[in-house]
């Protein structure tokens, strides 16, 4: 197994800054949802596809870096990742790149799915845009399991913003081909749960930290 505690990134490969909403609703383009317990979203309908891209944007009261933190202990996405039923580092490929396993718990009656990702770092403007990208790759290191489906495409990023003092605009942003189709009501469930609960849960877990900290 790869080392314990942080790692350069899980979930991240828009090596940019993630591309601004468009203002219409055309095919393929990104459109605003709405925004659900302090989280705007965005979303992404893509044809021939079981789940739409999506986006979620929240504001946290921590440094970038504390977000960052948070983002790479592998070993703690269980806890505050939505449906993540199991993650592991597998190989650090140099400082900024690194190789990790993760497999989601998909509600009943759908199979789980897991992928192994291809995750890097990247800075920017002095440290205060901080961007963790991810893209699935094959792995040798990683054999497939029996009942579970690997995901043939998973791209995505985080991107930290820092606005002000202990002020971070996180912005999270995937598009994925879950491979196979799924009932269109969980479908439903994922597209609309997955920003906002990934998103509130890792707002508490830097807040309570930062809270702990200050102690």
């Amino acid at each position: 197994m790869f080392y314990n505690g942080r790692f350069g990134g899980i979930l991240l490969a828009l090596a940019l800054a993630i591309p601004p909403v468009l203002a219409d609703n055309r095919e393929g383009s990104w459109y605003e949802v709405g925004e659900n317990n302090s989280v705007k979203l965005w979303r992404l309908d893509v044809p021939g596809e079981a789940l739409p891209g999506f986006r979620g944007e929240i504001m946290i009261e921590g440094p970038a870096e504390a977000v960052l933190a948070q983002v790479q202990d592998v070993d703690s996405h269980t806890e505050w990742m939505y449906r993540c039923a199991e993650a592991r580092g597998v190989e650090k490929l140099d400082e900024h790149s690194t190789v990790a396993y993760n497999r989601t718990d998909s509600p009943w009656p759908a199979a789980d799915r897991d992928v192994v990702v291809k995750t890097s770092v990247t800075r920017s403007q002095g440290g205060k845009i901080l961007q963790m990208a991810f893209q699935n790759v094959e792995s040798d290191q990683v054999p497939r399991k029996e009942g579970v489906v690997r995901m043939p495409r998973l791209e995505g990023a985080y991107t930290m913003t820092e606005v002000g003092p202990n002020q971070t605009r996180v912005t999270y942003q995937v598009e994925v081909d879950i491979g196979g189709r799924i009932p269109g009501w969980i479908a439903s469930i994922v597209a609309r749960d997955l920003p906002v609960k990934t998103l509130t849960s890792l707002r508490a877990r830097v807040e309570s930290e930062r809270l702990v900290s200050s102690k």
